[in-house]
């Protein structure tokens, strides 16, 4: 049975790209709206979009994320996961949750300011004053706390590399081992062979030195039965 794919991972990197990108269109929009003359100009009318479009987008991968995090909870083992990791990705989306209303009050307010018709928003009205001080330092505590986070995964991914890096070696070692015995017995088998060569080339030269005598042996006995018949011969034609 294969395992259902997890839907967190990309779901927390999507959350993370649109929140990269609110500040980018916050800046914007708070560049546009103080140095510009009206705030229904055609650059302030698009930042404003872009910064709306934005928000929603974070709002629905917040959503999605909240839902993948929630089905872990329920059922931990279909994704395989351990209770400390089901912990640690509430964590990271109760961190980002806490970026996500710092950075939304902020856009609120800056689209709050560039939707009336009256003056232009002071650029200082977006800096840490007052209500805006809690919210950067509540953002300190949300990036302290993500910065902790992602060292922790950094730390569990390290020990994940020095794990293979282990196995790995151990893997080499063996095949280190089992190449050394393969040499050995390579060794034993060139003995062997040498071995039974020598008593091979031993073994032709006999059967070569057998067969020449058997020759002569038999020139011998052929060279004896014509001396006998010449013999033979002779005493017939001295009797005849």
């Amino acid at each position: 049975m294969t395992t259902p794919t997890d839907p967190f991972p990309p779901a927390l990197t999507s959350l993370r790209t649109t929140l990269s990108q609110l500040p980018t269109h916050l800046s914007s929009l708070t560049r546009i709206l103080s140095t510009a003359r009206s705030t229904t100009t055609p650059e302030a009318t698009a930042a404003s979009q872009d910064l709306t479009s934005a928000l929603d987008d974070a709002a629905a991968d917040l959503a999605d994320l909240l839902a993948s995090v929630s089905a872990a909870e329920r059922d931990p083992s279909r994704f395989r996961l351990t209770p400390d990791e089901v912990r640690s990705r509430r964590d990271a989306v109760t961190t980002l949750e806490g970026e996500m209303r710092v950075l939304r009050a902020k856009a609120e307010r800056a689209l709050a300011s560039s939707s009336s018709g009256g003056g232009l928003p002071n650029p200082s009205a977006f800096e840490e004053d007052g209500e805006d001080q809690d919210d950067a330092d509540a953002y300190a505590a949300y990036e302290a706390q993500a910065q902790e986070q992602e060292l922790r995964e950094q730390d569990e991914a390290l020990e994940g590399v020095y794990g293979t890096i282990g196995t790995l070696r151990a893997q080499a070692d063996e095949m280190g081992r089992e190449l050394e015995g393969q040499a050995e017995l390579l060794e034993d088998v060139d003995s062997v062979a040498d071995r039974v060569g020598g008593k091979l080339k031993q073994g032709v030269k006999r059967v070569e030195w057998v067969i020449k005598k058997n020759e002569d042996a038999a020139s011998s006995c052929c060279i004896g039965v014509l001396v006998v018949v010449l013999i033979v011969l002779l005493i017939i034609a001295l009797i005849v």
